[in-house]
């Protein structure tokens, strides 16, 4: 597939968020790993196949340093048993607060701020990119300046109560609303677990979600909707692979080295990837324990999936929840949040996400206020 024309428009919305577009035309190396890769998303009676709350990231290592295997497990201090190749579960464990306790992740960290590399990750929340085909589908949600924020109100909404979330979508097949009155019924059933989230926001909320109700009152009167008609029958998500092809036709003057995902390389190795009528040939698959560099790759997407998880469930607290960091958590914490504001500051386009505005701002709020450490 010729992705001339996609690359053109992702260059025109880099310009329109005031990043210069040529930054994806630099040439350099990125080695990739992943982790929360739930192959499949899917609407079960009362629940999901996988944990709602998962973030998927792709991400690792941009550029490269001359380590052997032994002298990395030096470095990174890990136990000399392990003798093929060096896991992010070697580094940390645990929730977000917890890996900050490890001091085998502040030596990662002292390695990547010493050898002045960056890091690259684009992530997707799950969840959040299940909705918000519903605001998409809904006229006056589109036509509206508030979209984001609706969609950030939503997400809210749907997490608040994901049971009740998972019952509605399996009754109504979604995201395949048959008919006319399933829709109608999906929009009030939608309304409802807004009613019910209105009692327990915060107040500063409330004139946000009672928009949010309009605009779904505003969806009730639709006959169609464009996004969440016409789908496969309580399928959310079916693959990830366009993950990777996008660094791909993005990245075009790059060498891209990904880990060896057996289920991603049989698809794309099925496929052509074209730019002005050449093919590509910027990216390969090798193996992890045959390359270093991709072992410190799978540290970065581990740990930002589970600081992403951190800033989701914490949303509201995120001040409490940092002040109980002790001096070590902190340092740490610091020294990650600078090595993600070099990265975003030498190249914008390293990082990128499909979350709700309200966790992505809050991101980067707080690689910008804390990224000091002594």
């Amino acid at each position: 597939m010729d992705y001339t024309e996609i690359r053109n428009i992702n260059k025109t919305i880099l310009c329109v968020q005031n990043i210069d577009p040529s930054l994806i035309d630099i040439s350099s190396t990125l080695y990739y790993d992943e982790t929360g890769n739930i192959k499949k998303f899917v609407v079960r009676e009362d629940s999901f196949n996988v944990d709602a709350d998962t973030h998927f990231v792709l991400g690792g290592i941009v550029g490269h340093i001359d380590l052997e295997f032994e002298d990395l497990k030096q470095r990174l201090k890990v136990q000399q048993s392990i003798t093929k190749e060096i896991k992010s579960k070697h580094i940390y464990k645990g929730p977000f607060e917890c890996c900050l306790k490890s001091a085998k992740f502040e030596t990662f960290l002292d390695l990547i701020l010493e050898k002045e590399l960056h890091v690259h990750f684009q992530s997707l929340n799950i969840l959040y990119w299940s909705v918000v085909d519903i605001l998409d589908s809904i006229e006056a949600a589109v036509n509206s300046p508030l979209i984001r924020e609706l969609k950030a109100m939503l997400y809210r909404v749907a997490k608040y109560d994901i049971q009740s979330t998972a019952n509605l979508f399996y009754d109504y097949g979604y995201p395949d609303l048959k008919t006319a009155a399933d829709l109608k019924n999906f929009m009030n059933g939608l309304i409802s677990l807004c009613e019910q989230y209105v009692k327990v926001c915060p107040s500063q909320q409330k004139t946000l979600i009672m928009f949010l109700i309009h605009i779904l009152q505003e969806g009730y009167k639709q006959d169609k909707a464009t996004f969440i008609q016409n789908e496969a029958e309580k399928m959310l998500i079916n693959e990830l692979t366009n993950f990777y092809e996008v660094e791909i036709y993005k990245y075009i003057n790059c060498n891209l080295i990904f880990d060896n995902e057996s289920d991603i390389v049989n698809v794309i190795n099925k496929r052509k990837y074209v730019i002005e009528n050449k093919e590509l040939s910027n990216y390969k698959f090798v193996e992890s324990n045959s390359d270093v560099m991709i072992q410190l790759s799978d540290i970065v997407p581990g740990i930002m999936a589970k600081y992403l998880h951190a800033i989701d469930v914490n949303i509201d607290n995120l001040t409490n929840y940092i002040n109980r960091f002790d001096k070590e958590q902190y340092r740490r914490f610091c020294k990650l949040n600078k090595i993600i504001k070099s990265s975003i500051d030498y190249n914008p386009t390293f990082i990128h996400q499909i979350t709700s505005i309200e966790l992505h701002t809050t991101l980067i709020q707080l690689v910008t206020m804390y990224n000091n450490f002594v």
